[in-house]
C-alpha cells in the first residue's frame, strides 16, 4: 500500500499541460500486461481529480522511472516554474 501510495503521489506531482487545456497527469504504467495492482489508486486519483475545478486527464507514462529519476524531474518542473513567467500559477 505504501508503494502504490508513492506512486500516486508521483503522480500528482507530474502533470503537465496540454494544449486542449486540460491538465495531463501522467501515472506510472502497470510492470507487465496484465498487473492491476495500480488500478485502484489510478482510480481514486481520477476520482480526486475529478472532484477539482479544473479538467484533468489522466495517462500512463510513456515509461517508467525510478524514484531518484521521479524526484529529479519533478525538481526540474519546479525550477522551471519558477523562473518563466508564463508558466507561473496563480
Amino acid at each position: 500500500m505504501f508503494v502504490a501510495l508513492r506512486l500516486l503521489l508521483a503522480g500528482l506531482l507530474t502533470w503537465h499541460c496540454c494544449a486542449m487545456g486540460a491538465e495531463i497527469v501522467r501515472y506510472p504504467p502497470p510492470e507487465a500486461a496484465g498487473d492491476r495492482r495500480l488500478d485502484y489508486p489510478k482510480k481514486l486519483l481520477e476520482l480526486a481529480l475529478s472532484k477539482t475545478k479544473k479538467d484533468y486527464q489522466v495517462v500512463d507514462a510513456p515509461v517508467r522511472m525510478n524514484q531518484a529519476r521521479q524526484v529529479l524531474e519533478i525538481g526540474r518542473q519546479v525550477d522551471r516554474r519558477r523562473t518563466d513567467p508564463f508558466l507561473r500559477r496563480t
